[in-house]
């Protein structure tokens, strides 16, 4: 399954971020109607595209600032204090990454990280559209390539690694 194009993924967050969304259950609502629009295959591609950003953010650094923010080191913290981040926009998102005490520029007492529905807008939409989970569907077997469509889905690579006699013999 492909992941979405970096600048689709977070187009999607930003539309989540209206003013009138200020709590993260309305911010989440608002990315799902969004999601709702979309293909399952879509859906799909955004909840694997959020997973990649989750786990990019797993650094040593940010677990240490996840114990300066949480008081303590929890694992489940952890990863909504992640997707949190990643509903937070690409700007903060990266930065965030980088330099993880940057997040004391805009992470509020109020705010609430810990919220777990942050990481679940995909599987909640996926859900609403086909009554079954995103889990389910994923143990369908990946696509197997048929031989004559290799040469013209990956020209570049097909044409370094393939030579001519190999598909003669």
């Amino acid at each position: 399954m492909k992941v979405l194009k970096s600048d689709k993924f977070w187009k999607l967050i930003k539309k989540a971020k209206s003013p009138s969304a200020r709590s993260p259950q309305r911010r989440c609502e608002l990315l799902m109607r969004q999601l709702a629009r979309k293909s399952v295959r879509e859906i799909m591609m955004f909840e694997k595209t959020l997973q990649h950003y989750i786990s990019m953010a797993d650094t040593e650094e940010m677990r240490g600032a996840t114990q300066v923010i949480k008081g303590d080191y929890d694992e489940e913290y952890y990863y909504n204090l992640r997707a949190w981040l990643v509903l937070r926009g690409e700007k903060r998102y990266f930065l965030s990454v980088s330099r993880p005490d940057y997040m004391a520029s805009f992470l509020k007492y109020t705010d609430d990280p810990e919220w777990k529905g942050y990481g679940q807008c995909a599987k909640i939409a996926f859900h609403k559209k086909t009554g079954k989970t995103i889990d389910e569907i994923e143990k369908i077997p990946p696509r197997k390539w048929r031989e004559a469509e290799l040469p013209d889905h990956f020209p570049k690579l097909w044409k370094k690694f393939v030579r001519v006699e190999e598909i003669f013999e």
